[in-house]
């Protein structure tokens, strides 16, 4: 039995891992649109046998199913196991800025009580010199000369009193505000600063022998990511347009990325792999359910469906505020892009610094010359005004991202748009704004209007003039755009009597214009439809 114990005692002892806590350093970051590739590096002094190393101040948000762990050595040291635990006995550190602001909010305390102190005393005397203005009514005389010298004594006290009461009421409201802000200051950082724990990487190895190992490991984690901003950017017509392609690089793991190497990933690390898997789809018999009877003196509430709202048309969207744009951004679009099989990585060559308190941070990435076609384009059913439409060709090649966009044009701050890279077309259209210079109207033609019946049926006419006149100085290119309505119901004719040449889409009853004005050149188009429905029957949407 004694020989058994000492077996087992000596194979504990054998299994024993000595514990060891090490720091490292983030040096590379990989910013996915959600989520974050985090690659940190250090190395540790391991003794012979088996031994754990705690890697500290992880952030709470690790995927623990993401971390990867390379040792040098590899010959003599071997890992056994890689988990990750939250740590909850060492207190996260405020950063010197925090303890920074508390030192100064400690001092104006200070400051504001000296304040208090010296005004109490201030007050002090004056009570003195009010409990002792009284000369001695009947029980004390006094020279006309002392009583001047009395008064004027109380006087210039008094007076200084007030001085100094007042220049400390000053310095109390400076000092108050310094430390408003101050509080201020500190709140939004200790807000930005969670206190949720860190955590710890431990790994558990066996070492041949006594020897330093390096240590590289790799891990995702959640509360960050980044967004697309786009400056769209053209000096005129005869110029395309610049694309300046930025992102918003924000996070929250609470571990700052100190000098790391960022990479910004289109790729998204958390995203379902799994293939679809298509069912069978069984037709049947639709069977519609009996209807709900009800007597007339049930208390029903009205089912009032409301409308669906339209989405907005982000690419039309034009601000009618301008503001003068004196410079270029100044950043410097110098990256390295690698366009893997599934993503497009930037590199961004300088280190970076993102805290991590949730605000956003702008990076450049590429700037690009987009293949630009540049058209008017007017809807003078809807709007009189004619718009300026820059038509980007061939922009799947530039990999971007679906995004917002700052507008300038000429050097003008125009308005947002949105650069929606979900479609298919070919084409992106970008409006930069609408131009007074180019006058549009659309004019009803009584000659071709009327309403008549024919039979059982009713018949109504409608025409319409479009007039379009350049009062620029240089050739434009125009796209004029107009409807006749499409017939859902075989009882109900629409028959385009004349289009002047114009693209007509029977599908949807679009007719488009494409002309070419001189500078001070007017054209006119004419539009002419007829409908015919049963006269019994009332319609709508035919005009």
């Amino acid at each position: 039995m004694r020989h058994i114990f000492i077996t087992l005692f000596m194979l504990a002892s054998l299994t024993t891992f000595s514990q060891t806590l090490v720091s490292s350093k983030i040096n590379t970051v990989k910013v996915f649109k959600k989520n974050a590739e985090i690659q940190r590096e250090t190395s540790a002094n391991l003794h012979s046998g088996n031994q754990e190393i705690v890697l500290t101040n992880i952030s709470p948000y690790i995927n623990p199913n993401s971390l990867q762990v390379q040792l040098t050595n590899g010959n003599d040291v071997t890992l056994l196991s890689a988990k990750y635990q939250r740590n909850y006995l060492i207190e996260k550190k405020d950063n010197p800025e925090i303890e920074q602001l508390k030192i100064t909010l400690e001092t104006k305390r200070d400051e504001l009580l000296w304040i208090n102190d010296q005004r109490a005393i201030y007050k002090g005397m004056e009570e003195i010199l009010g409990a002792n203005k009284d000369l001695g009514g009947g029980n004390a005389s006094f020279t006309p000369t002392q009583v001047i010298n009395l008064v004027n004594s109380y006087k210039e006290k008094q007076l200084e009193i007030k001085k100094e009461l007042i220049k400390l009421t000053k310095q109390e409201l400076v000092i108050n505000k310094e430390y408003t802000q101050t509080q201020n200051q500190l709140n939004e950082l200790n807000s930005a600063s969670s206190s949720s724990p860190t955590g710890n990487i431990v790994l558990q190895l066996t070492s041949k022998k006594a020897t330093n190992t390096k240590i590289k490991f790799t891990y995702i984690v959640s509360n960050a990511g980044w967004t697309p901003l786009y400056d769209l950017r053209s000096n005129g017509i005869e110029n395309n347009v610049q694309l300046k392609y930025k992102a918003n690089v924000f996070q929250s793991t609470n571990i700052d990325w100190k000098d790391a190497d960022l990479t910004i990933s289109t790729g998204n690390p958390v995203q379902n792999n799994d293939r679809p898997i298509l069912s069978p789809l069984y037709a049947s018999v639709y069977v519609p359910a009996p209807p709900i009877m009800y007597d007339e003196s049930d208390n029903l509430e009205e089912i009032v469906a409301s409308p669906i709202e339209g989405q907005m048309n982000m690419l039309s969207k034009s601000s009618s505020k301008r503001i003068e744009e004196k410079f270029d951004d100044g950043y410097n679009y110098n990256t390295q892009v690698d366009e893997n099989q599934l993503s497009t990585e930037f590199k961004i060559q300088n280190k970076q610094t993102i805290k991590s308190d949730g605000k956003e941070q702008i990076l450049p990435l590429e700037s690009y010359e987009l293949d630009t076609e540049y058209v008017y384009h007017t809807v003078p059913k809807k709007d009189k005004g004619v718009y300026l439409l820059a038509k980007i060709s061939n922009w799947g090649k530039y990999n971007l991202v679906s995004g917002a966009a700052n507008l300038f044009f000429e050097g003008a701050y125009v308005g947002k748009s949105y650069i929606n890279t979900n479609v298919t077309s070919e084409e992106l259209f970008l409006s930069l704004g609408r131009d007074n210079n180019i006058n549009v109207s659309r004019e009803s033609l009584q000659e071709y209007t009327s309403s008549k019946f024919v039979g059982s049926n009713k018949k109504e006419t409608f025409g319409y003039e479009i007039t379009v006149k350049n009062k620029k100085n240089i050739k434009i290119d125009i796209e004029i755009l107009d409807q006749i309505p499409v017939s859902r119901n075989k009882s109900i004719e629409v028959e385009l009597l004349e289009k002047s040449n114009a693209e007509f889409d029977a599908e949807i009853g679009k007719l488009l214009w494409k002309l070419t004005l001189n500078p001070g050149a007017s054209k006119t188009v004419k539009l002419n439809y007829s409908v015919k429905y049963p006269k019994k029957e009332t319609v709508t949407g035919i005009k």
